[in-house]
């Protein structure tokens, strides 16, 4: 088997050397003399050492039906793969196989989109007051949570430390969840759904229990353990009996 392209038209043949053959597309004869590598353009003589004799060659556009002919139009490795991919059923394999990558890719690409246009965007800010209280004063935490998204968010859930709950007595949250759970860890805190581009403001008041330092931390998520952000705060606490130097939060009875 041998690869051949056609000097005319450029076709790759990927075909035996037949006694006549021709370019499967233009038809162009293959073994002319003109492209036998014996050919001597220069003088249009035959150079093959066997045929010497009378080697004047009057006409190398004809077929001479010489068995010494060397073509000089073979390809080489690439050539013959070009060659076996142009035949119409590898083609069609190949252009089946881009074809289903193709959709592949899209169909990935569109399913991630749809995600991400699915996901609910929380976004929550939350602040202490005060900073500094005493044991007994009343404090209270405010959380802002918005939806960003183009779809609800679902299980909207506030988590609050449990070690801030050892530290501080909870008095009245508004608005009431939907529902609440607790472990060692969180007490869970459910808002429900919060549609697309709605707010939602937490207030949570406590009464602290005892001095020290409280650690606070709040997790924002929805539904699936989705996270949406945290925030923390050490509140510090100072028993009011001791007393406090001159200008300080502490000096003095403490407020209610």
């Amino acid at each position: 088997m041998a690869a051949v392209r056609c000097p005319k038209c450029g076709t790759i043949n990927y075909q035996g050397i037949g006694p006549s053959p021709r370019c499967r597309h233009c038809h162009e004869h293959l073994l002319k003399c003109r492209y036998c590598s014996h050919f001597d353009r220069r003088l249009l003589d035959c150079g093959h050492p066997l045929l010497r004799e009378g080697s004047h060659v009057s006409d190398p556009d004809l077929y001479a039906g010489c068995r010494q002919h060397a073509t000089t139009l073979r390809v080489g490795s690439g050539g013959r793969a070009l060659a076996l991919i142009a035949k119409p059923p590898v083609l069609t394999a190949l252009v089946l196989a881009v074809a289903i990558a193709a959709g592949g890719y899209a169909f990935a690409h569109y399913y991630q989109r749809s995600n991400e246009v699915a996901a609910p965007r929380l976004s929550m800010t939350a602040s202490l007051h005060p900073t500094r209280a005493g044991v007994g004063q009343v404090v209270w935490i405010k959380v802002d949570i918005a939806n960003h998204g183009r779809v609800p968010a679902e299980h909207v859930t506030l988590y609050v430390s449990r070690s801030f709950l050892a530290n501080c007595e909870p008095m009245e949250l508004s608005p009431p969840p939907q529902g609440t759970a607790s472990d060692a860890n969180w007490e869970r805190l459910d808002f429900g759904t919060l549609g697309p581009g709605a707010g939602l403001t937490v207030r949570y008041t406590f009464e602290t229990k005892q001095s020290g330092t409280a650690p606070l931390h709040l997790q924002l998520r929805s539904a699936r353990g989705m996270s949406h952000g945290a925030a923390r705060f050490d509140l510090p606490v100072q028993d009011p009996e001791k007393r406090a130097p001159s200008g300080s939060p502490f000096e003095g009875p403490v407020a209610e």
